[in-house]
Order: structure tokens, then sequence, then C-alpha cells
């Protein structure tokens, strides 16, 4: 089921792209913005309090180190991740290959973990936080290979290997001999991931750092929806 998902968040994201104009990037960021307050609610709320009960606060150098990987991922993919990135720096017709290298190893570490988690809700939790991440990003690629006149083959080749990319995470996080073991550090090293993704998303966001009434109310809204389904589900 888990697989079945994190397909159908890219099949939404493209469904979404007709509502949207590329030159007017407003739309966009408030569904980068939900899904980023979401992933921080859901680090702050749940994986950072459980992983340190479980396994005290020296699981928090497994933490820093997804985020340093993370620092590492922006350089190679420009801040794709987290939906930025500079088409007028890029040659028309040549797929930005380093870009979409680090977009694709993003997506697959943050699929490792979901099918080894601890408990149920920890694997809810993550799956919800990786589908609502790839919804806006999925947009943001496409936009990307669009605005480079990338021919339709090669686009689409791109958008459905990115659409496998984090289920196959999944598969070898499940598949991998005694990589369950360490669920819970695979865990951390994902959650430094949402850390920065989502720090640098809300921070992104904004322009010259203020929030406007719509973006403040988007970035309310993802903290309440992370606050539900860790309460009510």
């Amino acid at each position: 089921m888990s697989y079945v998902l994190q397909i159908a968040a890219v099949i939404f994201g493209l469904a979404l792209i007709g509502m949207f104009s590329f030159n007017d990037r407003n739309s966009v960021k408030l569904l980068l913005a939900f899904s980023g307050s979401y992933l921080f609610s859901a680090v702050i709320m749940h994986f950072l309090p459980e992983l340190i009960e479980a396994k005290g606060t020296s699981i928090g150098l497994f933490v820093l180190a997804g985020f340093l990987v993370q620092i590492i991922l922006d350089f190679i993919s420009t801040g794709l991740e987290h939906g930025h990135y500079h088409a007028e720096g890029l040659k028309k017709g040549v797929l930005p290959i380093s870009a979409i290298i680090g977009l694709f190893l993003h997506a697959l570490f943050e699929g490792l973990p979901i099918d080894i988690q601890h408990s149920h809700e920890s694997q809810k939790t993550m799956l919800i936080a990786i589908v609502l991440h790839k919804i806006p990003i999925t947009v943001v690629l496409y936009a990307l290979l669009r605005s480079l006149d990338i021919s339709g083959k090669k686009m689409w080749l791109i958008i459905v290997l990115f659409a496998l990319m984090s289920p196959l995470g999944t598969v070898l996080g499940k598949n991998i001999v005694g990589l369950a073991e360490y669920s819970y550090y695979l865990t951390a090293f994902a959650t430094g991931i949402f850390l920065h993704v989502s720090t640098t998303i809300l921070f992104e966001s904004s322009h010259n750092h203020r929030y406007n009434f719509a973006k403040l109310a988007i970035v309310i809204s993802g903290m309440l929806l992370a606050y539900f389904t860790l309460v009510i589900f």
C-alpha cells in the first residue's frame, strides 16, 4: 500500500499542474508551505520525541547526519527537494543531470525507513509526510523540465523514475537483510533530511522573510493536520 501511495502522490501532482502558471509560483509556494509545515510538525511532535525516548539523546547524531547529507544533496540538486531551482542558469534542451541525481538520492533516502518502522503510527506519519512532500516537488520538477524544453520522452522518463525512487528505497529498506534492526537510526537519518527540507521550505516560501495571511493560514493548516493525524488516527 505504501508503494501505491508514493506513486499516487506524483500522479496527483501531475494532475494539479493545469491549475498553476509557471510564471507565477505563488500557488506552488503555498503547496510547498503546506507540506513543509506538516513535515516540520511531524518532526517536532512525533519523530524527535519518539527517537529520543527510545535511544536517548545520542540518536541526535544520526539526525544531524541526515541534515548534513541533505545540505550536500542541495549542492548537487540546486535545491529541487524544497522547490528551488534556477532554470535561467541551465542550457535549453539539456538535462540537468546533477540536479536530477540529487533529487533521486533524496527520494531514495527518505523512502528507506517507511516499511521498517517500529510502530504503525510512525509508518503512517512518515508515509503521509513523504506523500505531501512529493506532490509539490512533482509540480516543480515538471516546471523545470518544461522550462528547459526537454523532449517529451526524456521528461516523462525522468518523472516516472522520480515516482519510483522512494518506493525503491522502501523496497530496499524492507528486503535488505538485517536493516530492520537499524530502523531507529534510519528514521533519525530521514528525520534530519525532513528537518532540513521543511525549515528551508518555510524560510524560502516567505517574501523578505514575511508571511502574508494566505501563507500563514496554509502553514497553520499543515501543523493542524499533523497534530490531528497523530492524535486521531
